[in-house]
Protein backbone atom coordinates (compact mmCIF):
# COMPACT_ATOMS: atom_id res chain seq x y z
CA UNK A 1 0.00 0.00 0.00
CA UNK A 2 0.92 3.54 -0.73
CA UNK A 3 1.24 5.73 2.11
CA UNK A 4 -0.56 9.41 1.99
CA UNK A 5 -0.16 11.86 4.63
CA UNK A 6 -3.09 14.07 4.86
CA UNK A 7 -1.99 17.32 7.04
CA UNK A 8 -4.50 19.68 8.67
CA UNK A 9 -3.20 23.17 9.94
CA UNK A 10 -4.31 25.44 11.42
CA UNK A 11 -3.60 29.63 10.88
CA UNK A 12 -3.59 32.06 13.48
CA UNK A 13 -7.01 33.52 11.25
CA UNK A 14 -8.62 30.18 11.96
CA UNK A 15 -8.04 29.16 8.23
CA UNK A 16 -7.21 25.21 8.03
CA UNK A 17 -5.40 24.01 5.29
CA UNK A 18 -5.32 20.61 4.18
CA UNK A 19 -2.94 18.78 2.17
CA UNK A 20 -2.70 15.77 0.91
CA UNK A 21 -0.25 14.00 -0.47
CA UNK A 22 2.09 16.15 -2.43
CA UNK A 23 -0.47 17.96 -4.69
CA UNK A 24 -3.86 18.48 -3.47
CA UNK A 25 -4.95 21.14 -1.07
CA UNK A 26 -7.61 23.08 0.34
CA UNK A 27 -8.25 25.93 3.10
CA UNK A 28 -11.44 25.87 4.78
CA UNK A 29 -12.21 29.59 5.26
CA UNK A 30 -12.40 30.49 8.92
CA UNK A 31 -15.77 32.54 7.54
CA UNK A 32 -17.29 30.02 5.79
CA UNK A 33 -16.29 26.82 7.65
CA UNK A 34 -17.19 24.61 4.68
CA UNK A 35 -16.21 21.83 3.10
CA UNK A 36 -18.59 18.94 1.53
CA UNK A 37 -17.94 15.25 0.73
CA UNK A 38 -17.09 15.66 -3.10
CA UNK A 39 -14.23 17.90 -1.73
CA UNK A 40 -12.84 15.50 0.54
CA UNK A 41 -13.18 12.61 -2.34
CA UNK A 42 -11.09 14.48 -4.36
CA UNK A 43 -8.98 15.85 -1.95
CA UNK A 44 -8.09 12.42 -1.16
CA UNK A 45 -8.18 11.13 -4.57
CA UNK A 46 -8.97 7.46 -3.45
CA UNK A 47 -7.58 3.98 -4.78
CA UNK A 48 -7.51 1.12 -3.40
CA UNK A 49 -3.83 0.80 -2.80
CA UNK A 50 -3.56 4.16 -0.51
CA UNK A 51 -3.54 3.93 3.04
CA UNK A 52 -4.12 7.69 4.36
CA UNK A 53 -2.00 8.74 7.86
CA UNK A 54 -3.50 12.40 9.62
CA UNK A 55 -1.09 14.67 11.14
CA UNK A 56 -2.19 18.32 12.06
CA UNK A 57 -0.71 20.89 14.48
CA UNK A 58 -2.98 20.37 16.80
CA UNK A 59 -1.11 20.43 19.67
CA UNK A 60 0.17 23.70 19.39
CA UNK A 61 -3.44 25.59 19.45
CA UNK A 62 -3.65 27.55 22.35
CA UNK A 63 -7.01 29.22 22.20
CA UNK A 64 -9.89 26.90 23.64
CA UNK A 65 -12.49 28.06 20.84
CA UNK A 66 -9.94 27.61 17.80
CA UNK A 67 -8.41 24.38 19.30
CA UNK A 68 -12.33 22.92 19.88
CA UNK A 69 -13.21 24.04 16.36
CA UNK A 70 -10.30 22.67 14.71
CA UNK A 71 -10.26 19.12 16.71
CA UNK A 72 -13.64 18.60 15.48
CA UNK A 73 -12.09 18.82 11.77
CA UNK A 74 -9.33 16.90 12.67
CA UNK A 75 -11.73 14.09 14.08
CA UNK A 76 -13.77 14.36 11.01
CA UNK A 77 -11.01 13.67 8.86
CA UNK A 78 -10.07 10.93 11.23
CA UNK A 79 -13.34 8.97 10.97
CA UNK A 80 -12.90 9.59 7.61
CA UNK A 81 -9.69 8.25 6.84
CA UNK A 82 -9.95 5.70 9.02
CA UNK A 83 -12.99 4.11 7.58
CA UNK A 84 -11.85 4.94 4.02
CA UNK A 85 -8.31 2.53 5.22
CA UNK A 86 -10.45 0.02 6.73
CA UNK A 87 -12.38 -0.24 3.40
CA UNK A 88 -9.38 -0.22 1.70
CA UNK A 89 -7.65 -3.44 3.91
CA UNK A 90 -11.30 -5.27 3.64
CA UNK A 91 -11.32 -4.66 0.01
CA UNK A 92 -8.17 -6.15 -0.39
CA UNK A 93 -8.29 -8.82 1.85
CA UNK A 94 -11.49 -10.39 -0.59
CA UNK A 95 -9.20 -9.55 -3.27
CA UNK A 96 -6.27 -11.82 -2.07
CA UNK A 97 -8.77 -14.27 -1.09
CA UNK A 98 -10.50 -14.04 -4.66
CA UNK A 99 -6.54 -14.54 -6.03
CA UNK A 100 -6.35 -17.59 -4.18
CA UNK A 101 -9.91 -19.12 -4.94
CA UNK A 102 -8.43 -18.41 -8.41
CA UNK A 103 -4.91 -19.84 -7.96
CA UNK A 104 -6.55 -22.95 -6.46
CA UNK A 105 -9.34 -23.63 -9.05
CA UNK A 106 -6.71 -23.52 -11.68
CA UNK A 107 -4.43 -25.99 -10.10
CA UNK A 108 -7.91 -28.44 -9.36
CA UNK A 109 -8.84 -27.28 -13.25
CA UNK A 110 -5.08 -29.29 -14.22
CA UNK A 111 -5.76 -32.51 -12.26
CA UNK A 112 -6.42 -35.63 -14.22
CA UNK A 113 -8.59 -38.70 -12.84
CA UNK A 114 -7.97 -41.99 -15.28
CA UNK A 115 -10.48 -44.55 -13.60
Amino acid sequence: MIEINVDLTIDDDGNILIICGEDKDYTINFEDKTINAQKVYDLLDYDLEKRYIITSNLESVEETRMKEYFEDVVNLFKKIVDDVNSLNETTSDESELNETISDENEFCEEIEFDF
